[in-house]
């Protein structure tokens, strides 16, 4: 449960925990909204150490062993098969788990107080930005042990959308879910030194024009019900009726990436 009283955001999701899910996800879109509110600001730096707080000690080990999680009780059925992720961290770290969500927001806190935040942004982005991650975190985080027979159900991880093989995902699995991701992690510098984003921006050559302009594929640029995270409105909503409307917008897509990669932001 979220409260809002006297400028403070609180929640009671988990006992001493900052941050949650779903107020995660709140105050991460109205950051990126430009909400000057001291309640919100107040929250994204307290969420932003409570990354921090975890990041840093660059543990990838945060799942309980297969014989702690069979001992587990009162499981759903439908979570036997999942990772577990050791109540310990929890308790000693809160929801410190870098979330799609905070990918999105967290860039917008870069020079606001100083360059130990800038620093603290880049540690949780260098976190994500390893084989070591995308090896050993399981899809969606897994389950969340907050309690004695208390569970949740995380999602809603920080992978790179093909993280080891750019064309591959983009060919079969989810271009507009990539296209998504790269236009947030673009933002961040650890993330334009990886492999990953030059793999993306070599493979977006392919779409280039001989007027130095861009045609993606008309399924990349889908607008549809859906999470956003999940690429379903990546369509910049140019007139469908133009027969040029492909161009305009996997340009200017390209173009957001270019600000990006131009941005004053170093590490």
């Amino acid at each position: 449960m979220v409260y809002y009283c006297n400028n403070k955001i609180e929640t009671s999701y988990f006992e001493g925990a900052y941050r949650s899910n779903t107020l995660g996800i709140i105050e991460n879109f109205l950051t990126l909204a430009d909400l000057n509110n001291k309640a919100v600001r107040n929250y994204m730096l307290g969420s932003l150490d409570e990354l921090y707080g975890f990041v840093s000690k660059g543990d990838y080990n945060i799942y309980v062993s297969h014989e702690e999680r069979d001992k587990l009780k009162v499981v759903p059925a439908i979570w036997k098969n999942k990772k577990f992720i050791k109540r310990s961290l929890v308790e000693k770290f809160g929801f410190c788990y870098p979330l799609i969500y905070d990918i999105v927001g967290l860039h917008k806190l870069y020079g606001v107080i100083n360059s130990e935040t800038d620093k603290k942004i880049n540690t949780i982005i260098e976190y994500i930005s390893t084989d070591e991650f995308h090896n050993k975190i399981s899809d969606g985080y897994g389950i969340l042990i907050s309690g004695d027979k208390k569970y949740h159900s995380m999602g809603w991880d920080s992978k790179y959308p093909g993280w080891y093989d750019v064309a591959e995902y983009m060919e079969n699995v989810s271009a507009p879910k990539l296209l998504f991701f790269a236009q947030y992690i673009s933002k961040y510098p650890p993330a334009r030194k990886t492999k990953w984003f030059n793999d993306l921006l070599g493979y977006l050559d392919k779409y280039k024009t001989d007027c130095n302009r861009y045609v993606f594929p008309a399924e990349w640029l889908k607008e549809k019900q859906g999470y956003a995270v999940q690429g379903n409105h990546i369509s910049f909503g140019e007139n469908r009726r133009k027969k040029n409307w492909r161009e305009i917008e996997s340009t200017f897509y390209v173009q957001l990436l270019n600000q990006n990669i131009d941005s004053n932001i170093t590490l």
